[in-house]
């Protein structure tokens, strides 16, 4: 070997042996880090098939390895039917639980302390049934190491029946008499010979019934549903669940459900319940309307007269009401009527509330008291 050839490889072994040492990985530390991993992707987890309707919920457990606590700015998930929740337990065994819907701070971790980080997926919101959806939710904080990370949950719903509407929204139901909604159900999978067997249960202050028919070859269930009478007045929820076969037609399959909500209310309201003048410029008229209705079909009255209550009381003698019928009947009675609360031109206080009192020749409510409230600039 000659001299300018073997000075070559040593200088080339030298280079070689210095960028080696050079370019040697540097196993990190720190950070957030799930310790819960199953698999071999510690990010992630897969529920696989599940049935509609059905909970899923999967806890990532995250240790914050950073040697300072690390501030989670915020959680967001890829869609509105996956809920990211975080907490940790104190040594006294106190839960602090994070700020869901913070954008900021949603919570602090201190260091060495092992987090919870709870996915859930609600089954009955998933844009797509009987295909597979990958769900994600991105965490964002100030660790140094890991200051983005994302948990992904992979599922497929399986439903074998779909309710059209997928909820019964009952809207504004009158006390007195309740009120009745409607889904269509059928077969969501092309070929099952899967039918509804019956209602399981029902849950809330509710009543249903369902029966089978066919529109054009195809069995549709006609799902009813009643919100019963006299129930306490305020929003009211609850739940049909009913008993379907297996795809074969055979046997027993997941039971499928629907969603029953409603806003149990007075036989007569007004909409808006409450009104608005805002801010108008003195020297003008300042004017809001609203829209008596009887909720029950059919059912007619008379708007007897109005008294207007005000703060300050001198604002009241500025005011005035009128209540004009919609369709009127031959006696002036009507199932709805407009109701103009307006001001006067000379009125200058600048700011003023107050409630409206309509009397009603109503049995069952005789007044409604609707509160109201304006300025003038």
């Amino acid at each position: 070997m000659n001299r300018t050839l073997a000075l070559f490889l040593v200088c080339a072994g030298i280079a070689v042996s210095a960028c080696a040492k050079h370019a040697a990985p540097v196993e990190a530390k720190g950070g957030l880090v799930v310790v819960n991993p199953v698999g071999n992707r510690p990010m992630f987890f897969d529920f696989g098939k599940v049935s509609f309707g059905s909970p899923t919920l999967h806890v990532f457990e995250l240790r914050n390895d950073d040697a300072a606590p690390v501030v989670v700015h915020d959680l967001i998930a890829s869609c509105g039917c996956t809920t990211p929740r975080i907490s940790y337990k104190t040594p006294a065994g106190e839960i602090v639980a994070g700020n869901p819907v913070s954008r900021d701070k949603v919570i602090t971790i201190p260091p060495g302390v092992v987090a919870d980080v709870a996915v859930s997926v609600d089954t009955t919101r998933v844009e797509v049934m009987n295909r597979d959806k990958l769900a994600q939710v991105r965490m964002r904080s100030d660790s140094k190491t890991t200051p983005y990370l994302t948990f992904e949950v992979h599922l497929l719903v399986e439903r074998v029946m779909r309710a059209v509407p997928a909820e019964i929204e009952l809207g504004q139901v009158p006390q007195s008499v309740g009120k009745t909604g409607r889904s269509d159900l059928t077969v969501d999978v092309p070929g099952t010979r899967a039918r509804v067997l019956g209602i399981e249960s029902v849950e809330g202050p509710f009543t249903a019934s369902v029966d089978a028919t066919e529109v054009n070859g195809v069995t549709v269930w006609v799902l009813i549903a009643n919100a019963k009478p006299d129930q306490p007045l305020g929003p009211v929820s609850g739940r049909v669940v009913l008993s379907v076969s297996g795809e074969d037609g055979r046997g027993k399959g997941p039971p499928f459900q629907v969603m029953v909500r409603a806003q149990i209310a007075p036989d007569v309201v007004v909409r808006s319940p409450v009104l608005l003048l805002g801010s108008t410029e003195r020297g003008k008229v300042g004017k809001v309307q609203g829209e008596l209705v009887a909720l029950i079909p059919g059912e007619r009255l008379h708007v007897l007269g109005t008294t207007i209550a005000t703060e300050p009381e001198s604002v009241a003698a500025q005011l005035a009401v009128v209540a004009t019928p919609i369709e009127p009947a031959d006696d002036g009675s009507a199932e709805k009527w407009t109701i103009v609360l307006s001001t006067s031109e000379e009125l200058a206080e600048p700011a003023f509330s107050g409630t409206l009192t309509i009397r009603l020749d109503h049995p069952r409510v005789p007044e409604i008291r609707v509160p109201f409230s304006g300025a003038r600039r």
